[in-house]
């Protein structure tokens, strides 16, 4: 079974094939459009019908994955995470969560995936709860340094790759992903 993520972020497709070594799963940049919405599962349907646009064949799985950092409840910046931090960077975010009185902040991992013939998508999503600190360590993912998942005293940042797959929101949705994957080669 053929299986693209439809990705042009190399970190994502690193730690998505990582997770899910058991599948020979090959990443795919395509240029598709990335609405602008609250609603993840907006997105990523959006993503989706481009994306099978351009894949040729209808006998390929096609995944998608969409990233939302929550901070307490404000209900942002939440899918739009890449762009709040483009515009006030990982110190932003610290104050921003501070001007709303919390520490603490939600990752979370939406992914959607189109089956072979499949016309609609099904969504699995990996959530982590955890605080929001200064920033340690680097990172080639925006809240990642400024992130630290419950139960570690380490930011996502700080972390192994290996240490970050073991916990993370991406890993969580893609075991999802995973439990679906075995069901529909049965």
């Amino acid at each position: 079974m053929r299986i693209l993520f439809i990705t042009g972020n190399n970190h994502k497709a690193t730690e998505a094939k990582a997770i899910l070594a058991e599948h020979d799963v090959e990443s795919k940049a395509l240029d598709v459009p990335e609405i602008q919405s609250l609603d993840p599962k907006e997105i990523i349907r959006a993503k989706l019908a481009a994306a099978r646009e351009l894949v040729e064949g209808r006998d390929a799985v096609i995944f998608v994955e969409d990233v939302s950092f929550w901070i307490g409840d404000t209900g942002l910046p939440g899918p739009l995470i890449k762009f709040f931090y483009g515009t006030i960077g990982r110190e932003g975010l610290v104050r921003f969560a501070r001007a709303f009185g919390t520490g603490r902040a939600r990752a979370e991992c939406n992914i959607g995936v189109l089956l072979p013939g499949a016309d609609e998508p099904e969504f699995f999503v990996g959530k982590v709860e955890g605080g929001i600190v200064e920033p340690r360590g680097e990172s080639n993912f925006g809240f990642d340094p400024v992130f630290v998942p419950d139960g570690h005293q380490k930011t996502f940042a700080e972390m192994t790759p290996e240490e970050k797959n073991a916990v993370s929101h991406r890993r969580l949705a893609l075991e999802a992903l995973r439990e679906r994957l075995k069901r529909a080669r049965r």
